[in-house]
């Protein structure tokens, strides 16, 4: 039985980078853009009171052309993102793990397609537009990206012996700190945004903004 043929190499590294730049490269513009022309209305709560950092939503969906840039990158990206779901899918897939994998995949899989189905919804509709299903698909996004990392880890490390390279155990470890630096800023955020809206605190929402880019 004769072996696969290699078509073409690729430096994932370098995939990578050239995948996250749309959505950095837009998320950067909003921001400048927001910088010139809206900055004390993205700065501005419901508390009134002094803050010096925009979150992500009051600058890629509260004013133009910042929505149109950010649907702009959003749109260009999302195909390498959902191409990216099939990919690993596909790399875990041909592990031929246990059962156990097997079930792992299809979750990370599931949880993959649906984050990036949230992300599409709470970009193309938002929090102006009909805050409830901006708000429903936000919490859908932050639900599915947190099971789709830890799914991504357990089946890196269901197949790690057998099957792991050099540098996938490299990632595999990064992978693992990226995530647990991950959850401590987002439990920061989620206690930096109860204090804001239960204390109406300056600069406190400002910390919120911080943790959320």
């Amino acid at each position: 039985m004769s072996c696969p043929q290699v078509v073409a190499k690729c430096n994932f590294f370098r995939y990578s980078l050239v995948s996250a730049l749309p959505l950095m490269s837009s998320l950067f513009l909003c921001l400048v853009v927001s910088y010139f022309n809206d900055w004390p209305s993205v700065i501005s709560t419901h508390c009134k009171n002094w803050q010096f950092f925009p979150s992500i939503s009051s600058v890629i969906g509260d004013h133009t052309p910042q929505r149109y840039i950010w649907r702009m990158g959003v749109g260009i990206s999302m195909g390498q993102r959902l191409s990216d779901v099939f990919l690993y899918w596909s790399f875990y897939g041909k592990a031929n793990g246990p059962l156990p994998h097997t079930i792992v995949n299809v979750l990370c899989f599931l949880s993959g397609f649906v984050e990036n189905c949230a992300l599409i919804t709470l970009t193309y509709v938002s929090s102006t537009e009909n805050y409830k299903i901006h708000e429903g698909a936000f919490v859908v996004f932050a639900i599915a990206a947190f099971f789709h990392q830890l799914l991504t880890i357990l089946a890196q490390h269901l197949i790690r012996k057998p099957f792991i390279q050099p540098l996938e155990e490299y990632a595999y470890h990064w992978r693992i700190t990226w995530f647990l630096a991950n959850q401590v800023v987002f439990a920061f955020a989620v206690y930096v945004f109860l204090r804001h809206n239960w204390y109406c605190e300056p600069g406190v929402y400002s910390l919120f903004a911080l943790c959320e880019w």
